[in-house]
């Protein structure tokens, strides 16, 4: 066995005692009523098996929602000690909260096809996080391609978050060639570094969640 470990070297906090219970989700499931709780996100029911993913990929869409909507409030209280901090804190949580978006479409991509009678046994990693060969993906089980559900402009728009995404968490968010290659994206130039704004984020949670509706 043998173990590799690619990315930052960033250590996070632990989180408080006192913040345990905030971070704990409890759950019932839909199909037998079973009531159990989780740290983080869960799909399957522990007595019965049955998926919750569409309900664990709102919740993850409500709370991020929920993130922007009581930005102002947070951001005011940390601007109360530190200007400073308080816009580091904007930026970090609305850039974390695009990520969030495309990793919870990406978990649920997953679980949706995964069931289809004739899907395949196995899919490349992060399949879901490349609209295209997510597209395709689904096509061949004789779903509706994304071009078929969103317009041309929404499909442009959510390849742009898709890709600023992709750069925050791969080049900390500084713009390359393969970004205005894949978006046509020229309001940006080279080596600049994305801004996320909420009405961004706002935007891709809902063009998500259009998307796995469907």
């Amino acid at each position: 066995m043998s173990l590799e470990y690619k990315g930052p070297t960033h250590v996070p906090a632990l989180v408080p005692v006192e913040a345990a219970e905030e971070m704990q989700l409890k759950i019932a499931c839909e199909q037998c009523n079973a009531r159990f709780a989780v740290i983080g996100s869960a799909f399957f029911c522990p007595k019965c098996g049955h998926s919750s993913a569409v309900r664990v990929f709102n919740d993850a869409l409500t709370k991020i929602e929920a993130k922007v909507e009581h930005l102002d409030r947070v951001v005011g209280a940390v601007a109360e000690v530190d200007k400073d901090a308080a816009e580091l804190t904007r930026r970090s949580l609305l850039e974390s909260a695009m990520s969030d978006a495309v990793v919870a479409f990406q978990r649920v991509m997953e679980e949706l096809y995964l069931v289809q009678p004739n899907a395949a046994a196995k899919i490349k990693p992060n399949t879901f996080q490349r609209l295209d060969d997510g597209s395709d993906l689904w096509r061949t089980v004789g779903a509706r391609a994304y071009a078929d559900v969103l317009c041309e402009s929404e499909l442009a728009r959510l390849r742009v978050y898709f890709q600023r995404r992709h750069l925050l968490a791969h080049r900390e968010g500084i713009v390359d060639d393969h970004y205005i290659e894949r978006t046509g994206d020229t309001r940006y130039a080279l080596g600049q570094r994305i801004i996320v704004r909420p009405e961004h984020v706002v935007e891709l949670a809902a063009l998500v969640r259009k998307l796995v509706g469907a």
